[in-house]
């Protein structure tokens, strides 16, 4: 949790010095949508579930909102996105499910950030195309993070996942391949049970 909402007050901080000197006057309203938090809740909920991921989702929102002045858009766009992202990594056995809710969250993170521009209802469409990229941009970074922080969470912890032990029974390694030729029907049995 310190680490995102780190991570949160520093994107804050490079977004309100980058965007004055943007070459194309980019708001810096339109940055804040692409701060990955989402991937918060993505690794919460690869390694503890969903059960947890949710209320962590919703300490990280609350966190995010009194960053930027208790404002309450921002706390919804975060809240929906982080609890979204979270659900859809609920059942990953593949790294390439990463990629995938990451761009279904860009998606959908687009969505959510032209409900917030309607009901905010002081943007142009500029902004509102700048707010669509980054939040893009945003959900895209946050599986592409989660991918990347999984498996230093793992070691680090100590934490096995679904998709640790799928790359633990590829036949590619040379502990089951010499098992398989020296040992076959001790295979064959250790597979089966494995099975039951």
């Amino acid at each position: 949790l310190i680490l995102f909402m780190l991570l949160t007050r520093i994107s804050v901080s490079l977004a309100d010095s980058l965007a004055p000197s943007a070459p194309f006057m980019i708001p810096a309203t339109s940055m804040y949508y692409g701060i990955p938090l989402a991937s918060g809740a993505m690794t919460v909920c690869l390694f503890m579930g969903l059960e947890i991921a949710v209320p962590f989702a919703l300490l990280m929102s609350v966190g995010t909102a009194i960053i930027f002045n208790n404002r309450f858009d921002y706390f919804l766009f975060y809240l929906l996105s982080s609890a979204t992202a979270a659900y859809w990594m609920q059942n990953c056995r593949e790294r390439i499910v990463f990629i995938k809710a990451g761009l279904k969250l860009g998606l959908l993170n687009i969505v959510f950030v032209t409900a917030v521009d309607v009901y905010i209802a002081d943007f142009s469409m500029i902004q509102l195309l700048w707010d669509w990229a980054f939040a893009f941009l945003g959900g895209l970074s946050a599986g592409i993070i989660t991918a990347g922080v999984a498996p230093i969470v793992e070691s680090t912890f100590g934490y096995t996942t679904d998709i640790k032990l799928l790359e633990l029974v590829n036949l590619d390694r040379p502990i089951l391949r010499r098992l398989m030729i020296e040992a076959s029907g001790t295979y064959h049995h250790s597979v089966i049970v494995g099975s039951m």
